[in-house]
Formats: structure tokens, C-alpha cells, sequence
């Protein structure tokens, strides 16, 4: 064999091996439950993912990888898990909704947290992937929790400051109502020191 064809074959065998290590770039999971639905006339499938894998962006690739597998439906609901040791039950990491049309990312993803114009940019930016990752709604969980706190903390600050108010007020009326008495008083004695007089 010539040189010139050990070289070309290295060539095709690095270009081959740079390929596989692009197709395999997606982290290792392994699907260990999906059932269909159909939710408002909508063809849904949810999945639950076993893999080590905790950060958005692998949880991202998983989930182009399942959409890319299930391409006929029109919401994927993916729960992502580590697999668990011993007798423990799975630790949750992530979830993923998948939305392939406008018409699922409507009915799919509520208004109380996405507007039309997230449901836009998530189907033209991030090819209809939304993904949370268990950190980010521990985070969010805790935001919500002392946002509640200090809600609370003032609601129930306001009443102490409205009483404080009306104690206040309440002693500048006395003050009045004695600075009136006085005034009375002063102006009776006047009146009987006029009225002494022959």
C-alpha cells in the first residue's frame, strides 16, 4: 500500500471518528417510562429520564434528542431524575416541556409565566425547548418564599403604623380638648370677674 493511501486513509478514518464524536455529543440518559396522552386535543407524551446529568445545558441536549425522536407530537413533558442508590428513590434534577407548534405553546405554557412574545422566541430561538433545571426552581421556590416574607412583614407592619397614627392623632386631640378646656376655664373667670364688678 502507498504512502499516499495510508494517508488518505488515516484521513477518512479521523474524519470518521471526528463525526461519531459529534453524533455521540449528546450526554448519556436512558428513558425509563413514557406514556401518551391527549390533553385539550393535543397529542402530548411524557417522559421520565434517568441520567447524571444535572445542568441546563446537557438537560438541553437530551431533550433536542428526544424531540428529535418524536417529532409527531405536539408537547413533550420530560421529568429528568438521578438514578438512585440502593432502596432510595430517584432525585428529581430538571424538567423540559418541548412545544412543536404555536398551538401547543399556547395551551401548553401558562400566562401566568410566559407571555405571546416568549412563546414566539421559544419556538423560533430555542427550537420549543423550555428547561428548568431543580437548582433553578429550588431558587425560585426561595425567591417566592421571601417575597411572601416580606409581603407579610409589611402587611403586618401597616396596621401597627395605622395604629401608631391613630394613637398620635388621638393624643393631639386630647391636647386640643385640654388646650380648650383651659381656654373655657380662663374665659369663665373672666366672665365672672366681669360680671363681680358693680
Amino acid at each position: 500500500m502507498s504512502v499516499k493511501r495510508i494517508m488518505l486513509l488515516l484521513a477518512v478514518i479521523s474524519v470518521g471518528i471526528g463525526c461519531s464524536s459529534v453524533q455521540s455529543s449528546t450526554p448519556d440518559y436512558e428513558i425509563a417510562s413514557e406514556k401518551d396522552k391527549d390533553i385539550s386535543n393535543l397529542k402530548v407524551k411524557t417522559l421520565k429520564v434517568s441520567t447524571d446529568f444535572t445542568r441546563e445545558q446537557k438537560l438541553r441536549q437530551i431533550a433536542e434528542d428526544i424531540k428529535d425522536d418524536n417529532t409527531n407530537y405536539d408537547t413533550l413533558s420530560i421529568q429528568f431524575h438521578k438514578g438512585a442508590q440502593g432502596n432510595g428513590s430517584p432525585k428529581e434534577t430538571g424538567t423540559a416541556i418541548v412545544v412543536n407548534n404555536q398551538e401547543a405553546a399556547e395551551r401548553m405554557l401558562p400566562d401566568l409565566l410566559f407571555t405571546d412574545a416568549n412563546r414566539r422566541k421559544l419556538l423560533n430561538e430555542d427550537d420549543g425547548i423550555f428547561v428548568i433545571t431543580q437548582a433553578e426552581m429550588k431558587q425560585a421556590k426561595q425567591e417566592i418564599k421571601e417575597a411572601g416574607q416580606e409581603l407579610k412583614k409589611e402587611v403586618q407592619q401597616q396596621p401597627r403604623e395605622a395604629e401608631k397614627n391613630l394613637d398620635k392623632a388621638d393624643q393631639e386631640m386630647r391636647e386640643m380638648q385640654k388646650n380648650l378646656d383651659q381656654e373655657m376655664q380662663e374665659l369663665e373667670k373672666e366672665m365672672e370677674k366681669e360680671m363681680a364688678k358693680p
